[in-house]
Protein backbone atom coordinates (compact mmCIF):
# COMPACT_ATOMS: atom_id res chain seq x y z
CA UNK A 1 0.00 0.00 0.00
CA UNK A 2 1.17 3.50 -1.07
CA UNK A 3 1.87 6.17 1.62
CA UNK A 4 -1.06 7.80 0.48
CA UNK A 5 -3.54 4.82 0.56
CA UNK A 6 -1.81 4.84 4.28
CA UNK A 7 -3.04 8.10 5.60
CA UNK A 8 -6.25 7.76 3.52
CA UNK A 9 -7.02 4.88 6.39
CA UNK A 10 -5.15 6.39 9.09
CA UNK A 11 -7.66 9.39 8.38
CA UNK A 12 -10.33 7.60 7.77
CA UNK A 13 -10.12 5.31 10.93
CA UNK A 14 -9.26 8.64 13.40
CA UNK A 15 -12.33 10.02 11.46
CA UNK A 16 -14.89 7.19 12.71
CA UNK A 17 -12.87 5.93 16.34
CA UNK A 18 -11.95 9.12 17.80
CA UNK A 19 -13.86 12.03 16.36
CA UNK A 20 -17.05 10.00 16.05
CA UNK A 21 -16.59 7.95 18.68
CA UNK A 22 -17.53 4.54 17.70
CA UNK A 23 -15.62 1.35 16.59
CA UNK A 24 -14.06 0.65 13.27
CA UNK A 25 -15.87 -1.85 11.24
CA UNK A 26 -13.51 -3.11 8.73
CA UNK A 27 -16.76 -5.17 6.49
CA UNK A 28 -18.13 -1.50 6.24
CA UNK A 29 -16.04 1.22 7.17
CA UNK A 30 -13.08 0.29 4.78
CA UNK A 31 -15.96 0.67 1.72
CA UNK A 32 -17.25 3.79 3.48
CA UNK A 33 -17.71 7.52 1.79
CA UNK A 34 -15.44 8.10 4.48
CA UNK A 35 -12.79 6.51 2.66
CA UNK A 36 -13.59 8.22 -0.21
CA UNK A 37 -14.00 11.22 0.90
CA UNK A 38 -10.10 10.88 2.98
CA UNK A 39 -8.92 10.29 0.05
CA UNK A 40 -9.96 13.23 -1.82
CA UNK A 41 -9.09 15.79 0.71
CA UNK A 42 -5.89 14.05 1.23
CA UNK A 43 -4.67 15.48 -2.36
CA UNK A 44 -4.39 19.14 -1.36
CA UNK A 45 -4.32 18.96 2.68
CA UNK A 46 -2.18 17.57 4.90
CA UNK A 47 -3.17 14.55 6.98
CA UNK A 48 -2.58 17.42 10.07
CA UNK A 49 -4.42 20.12 8.81
CA UNK A 50 -7.43 17.82 7.86
CA UNK A 51 -8.01 16.66 11.86
CA UNK A 52 -7.00 19.69 13.07
CA UNK A 53 -9.71 21.61 10.98
CA UNK A 54 -12.20 19.02 11.82
CA UNK A 55 -11.50 19.43 15.66
CA UNK A 56 -12.16 23.31 15.02
CA UNK A 57 -14.91 22.77 13.85
CA UNK A 58 -16.10 19.94 16.53
CA UNK A 59 -15.13 22.98 19.68
CA UNK A 60 -16.71 25.84 17.68
CA UNK A 61 -13.49 27.66 17.03
CA UNK A 62 -14.82 28.92 13.44
CA UNK A 63 -18.71 29.69 15.09
CA UNK A 64 -21.40 27.32 15.69
CA UNK A 65 -22.06 24.65 12.65
CA UNK A 66 -25.28 23.07 12.32
CA UNK A 67 -25.02 19.86 10.32
CA UNK A 68 -23.26 17.17 10.43
CA UNK A 69 -19.52 17.56 10.17
CA UNK A 70 -17.87 14.80 7.69
CA UNK A 71 -14.47 15.04 6.48
CA UNK A 72 -15.55 16.21 3.43
CA UNK A 73 -16.87 19.61 5.18
CA UNK A 74 -13.84 20.95 5.30
CA UNK A 75 -14.32 22.41 1.56
CA UNK A 76 -17.57 24.14 2.03
CA UNK A 77 -18.11 27.28 4.21
CA UNK A 78 -17.06 30.84 2.95
CA UNK A 79 -14.26 31.24 3.59
CA UNK A 80 -13.44 27.02 3.37
CA UNK A 81 -13.42 25.80 6.96
CA UNK A 82 -9.77 24.71 5.82
CA UNK A 83 -8.71 28.56 4.93
CA UNK A 84 -9.92 29.34 8.37
CA UNK A 85 -8.11 26.58 9.78
CA UNK A 86 -4.85 27.59 7.83
CA UNK A 87 -5.45 31.37 8.89
CA UNK A 88 -6.33 30.58 12.53
CA UNK A 89 -3.06 28.39 12.66
CA UNK A 90 -1.11 31.18 11.37
CA UNK A 91 -2.30 33.66 13.99
CA UNK A 92 -1.95 33.21 17.78
CA UNK A 93 -3.15 35.00 20.44
CA UNK A 94 -1.38 37.40 21.81
CA UNK A 95 1.05 36.09 24.20
CA UNK A 96 -0.16 37.85 27.34
CA UNK A 97 -3.92 35.95 27.03
CA UNK A 98 -1.83 32.66 28.49
CA UNK A 99 -5.05 30.38 28.67
CA UNK A 100 -5.77 31.36 24.66
CA UNK A 101 -1.95 30.79 24.00
CA UNK A 102 -2.05 27.37 25.53
CA UNK A 103 -5.56 26.39 23.98
CA UNK A 104 -3.89 27.59 20.58
CA UNK A 105 -0.70 25.97 21.10
CA UNK A 106 -1.99 22.60 21.96
CA UNK A 107 -5.06 22.97 19.32
CA UNK A 108 -2.08 23.39 16.33
CA UNK A 109 1.30 21.58 17.55
CA UNK A 110 2.97 25.23 17.34
CA UNK A 111 4.46 27.18 20.02
CA UNK A 112 3.77 31.38 20.23
CA UNK A 113 6.93 32.25 21.61
CA UNK A 114 8.63 30.61 18.89
CA UNK A 115 5.92 32.17 16.40
CA UNK A 116 6.68 35.44 18.10
CA UNK A 117 10.53 35.28 17.70
CA UNK A 118 10.63 34.53 13.87
CA UNK A 119 7.83 37.47 13.39
CA UNK A 120 10.29 39.44 15.45
CA UNK A 121 13.26 38.44 12.88
CA UNK A 122 11.16 39.04 9.92
CA UNK A 123 9.85 42.10 11.08
CA UNK A 124 13.57 43.47 12.05
CA UNK A 125 14.95 42.46 8.64
CA UNK A 126 12.32 44.45 6.92
CA UNK A 127 13.70 47.51 8.48
CA UNK A 128 15.95 49.41 6.65
CA UNK A 129 18.51 51.98 8.94
CA UNK A 130 17.76 55.42 8.03
CA UNK A 131 20.84 57.41 7.08
CA UNK A 132 21.65 61.19 6.74
CA UNK A 133 22.41 62.00 3.02
CA UNK A 134 22.91 65.70 2.29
Amino acid sequence: MTRKGNDTYRLAYWYVTEYCGREWDQATDSKSANMTHAKSVLKDFPIQDVKGCLLAMRDGIFGDISFQIRISSIRTGEPTYMKQWIDYKSDPPPIYLLEQCSEWEQRTGRKVEDLCQSQTLTQQSLVQPVTDTP
